[in-house]
């Protein structure tokens, strides 16, 4: 999330591959499935690729891709000033979510 609410937030992780889980398979059957090609086998999801769509996370055998995990987060006031003083200098433009990012820039 970006600081802009006071107090706690909820917010959803990443996509995430568990090194622990992953079995090293000869044909990784998460990246396979992924339609943007965000996943690097047994290494890690190239978080600039991935849209979260999850397929990597049905297909995997060894259940070693975590996504939609919430968590929740305490905004901290310096954050949030820090925010504040960006969304006021020219040419910066402040989004509160990843979709807000999406529906602005098109994705190349």
């Amino acid at each position: 999330p970006v600081d802009i609410e006071r107090g706690d937030v909820e917010t959803v992780l990443p996509s995430k591959l568990e090194k622990t889980k992953c079995q090293k398979c000869d044909e990784c059957e998460a990246a396979l499935a992924c339609p943007n090609g965000a996943i690097v086998p047994h290494e890690e999801i190239d978080l600039l690729k991935c849209i979260g769509c999850g397929s990597c996370k049905d297909i995997c055998p060894y259940d070693a891709v975590s996504t939609g995990k919430i968590i929740t987060m305490h905004m901290r006031e310096i954050d949030i000033a820090n925010t504040e003083k960006l969304s006021e200098m020219e040419g910066i433009e402040i989004f509160a979510t990843p979709q807000e990012v999406l529906e602005n820039f098109e994705y190349k």
